[in-house]
């Protein structure tokens, strides 16, 4: 997962990034195809769903919905450090 800001799109140059989690270990390896964000008042955590389809395969794949808890780190803090 990474946070970039979408404002800084610009035609013909890379679009920079800050890796915030890599999914592996115990999260299931699969073509997650959603993300929802709730969360996040008064500087609390946010919380990120990702969602994976079956395709309507019912023998070789699977639903899958998962739930992180992520606390975006204080900038603020950061900048004055």
């Amino acid at each position: 997962l990474v946070l970039a800001d979408p404002q800084t799109i610009a035609a013909g140059e890379a679009w920079e990034w800050e890796t915030v989690a890599e999914l592996g270990g115990a999260v299931p390896l699969d073509n997650y195809e959603g993300l929802a964000v709730t969360g996040g008042q008064d500087g609390g955590p946010l919380t990120l769903w990702l969602v994976s389809d079956d395709n309507e395969s019912a023998l070789i794949q699977r639903s899958l919905l998962l739930r992180f808890e992520w606390r975006a780190p204080d900038t603020k803090r950061r900048a004055d450090q």
